[in-house]
């Protein structure tokens, strides 16, 4: 999606009043003072509250993109590319902690039609994309096919989301990527 710099700064600080704030005190008014603009001014931008969270969504779903380009770049084999997928969004969310906590509370967005089948679009995406890898990376004995992809698919996931949760919810206190290295190694050392 493309956003101009106005939009870009308010989804930006959209995604700050979330994760600090929660997405009660998501409001126009508030995203207007944090920006220095009116009410009338944000309209201009985005018509409502859910168009707005839906650009939210629709940026995280664009940095998800371009790390997946990312890793099919640099990626050699397919088990470097499952690394690059899980590294390169460890970094991401370093960068931007706020992100890391609006994008991993799934919850936020469960009410409304559109957003929740928008955040099921990006995590089947990422599930069908990361799939493609593991099954590359089986089919190349890279590592172990007696384990179904889906389940390295949640094993590697499902536990990367669990480190960030328990990143955010201890307020960023330890290095993430380097604890998502430690774990990326010993995930590795069970599948290969």
């Amino acid at each position: 999606m493309d956003l101009t710099t106005r939009q870009k700064e308010i989804v930006l600080n959209s995604i700050s009043i979330i994760s600090r704030q929660g997405i009660q005190d998501l409001t126009i008014k508030n995203i207007a003072a944090a920006i220095n603009v009116t009410e009338a001014a944000l309209y201009r931008h985005f018509k409502s509250k859910n168009e707005l969270l839906m650009a939210v969504l629709n940026y995280f779903d664009d940095l998800s993109r371009e790390l997946v380009d990312a890793a099919e770049l640099e990626g050699k084999t397919p088990l470097q590319k499952m690394e690059l997928f899980v590294m390169k969004r460890y970094a991401l969310f370093m960068s931007n902690p706020d992100l890391a906590k609006v994008m991993f509370s799934e919850v936020l967005f469960e009410n409304e039609p559109a957003l929740s089948a928008k955040m099921l679009s990006i995590i089947q995406r990422h599930m069908h994309q990361f799939l493609d890898y593991v099954n590359q990376a089986q089919t190349q004995n890279y590592i172990r096919s007696d384990i179904e992809g889906q389940q390295i698919f949640r094993m590697i996931i499902g536990s990367m989301r669990l480190l960030v949760t328990q990143w955010t919810l201890n307020e960023f206190s330890f290095p993430l990527e380097e604890e998502g290295r430690k774990l990326w190694n010993s995930i590795t050392k069970l599948i290969q």
